[in-house]
């Protein structure tokens, strides 16, 4: 019912049915539903907790990681946020949206040589150094 009301658009609901879920049975899968529930109501520091502790309980789970550091960016923690994507793109090297985000905050940090480029733009413009326009078309 919590990701029913999550996907229905309304947190504040889904939060109530998945802390309860939690509390009967703390799987990564719940965590994981009540911390985007938390991030989706604005409670970042509980979101960031929930995804802690669903990272503790299946570490290997690169979504996770991803989810994390999109709480750490809403908290303006760039740096922290691009430590949990690279992590996610070791366990998953061709995670398209950890890859995004993690080139979203170099972009934003003008480090645009640093930026990950999807496998379409790497294969048109292979190593030859990129515009910032042209690291820009990658998020579009």
């Amino acid at each position: 019912m919590g990701e029913i009301c999550l996907h229905a658009g309304h947190p504040d609901q889904a939060i109530e049915w998945l802390a309860n879920a939690v509390r009967i049975e703390p799987t990564a899968e719940h965590v994981s539903a009540l911390g985007m529930a938390l991030h989706r109501s604005g409670k970042l520091e509980d979101a960031l907790k929930a995804f802690d502790k669903a990272i503790s309980l299946q570490p290997r789970n690169a979504e996770l990681w991803k989810n994390l550091a999109s709480v750490l960016i809403d908290l303006n923690r760039p740096d922290e946020a691009l430590l949990g994507l690279q992590h996610a793109r070791k366990l998953r090297p061709r995670y398209a949206d950890a890859a995004n985000l993690s080139g979203l905050i170099l972009y934003r940090k003008e480090r645009y040589s640093e930026a990950p480029i999807s496998s379409t733009f790497r294969l048109k413009w292979s190593r030859r150094r990129r515009t910032p326009f042209e690291c820009a078309l990658c998020f579009i």
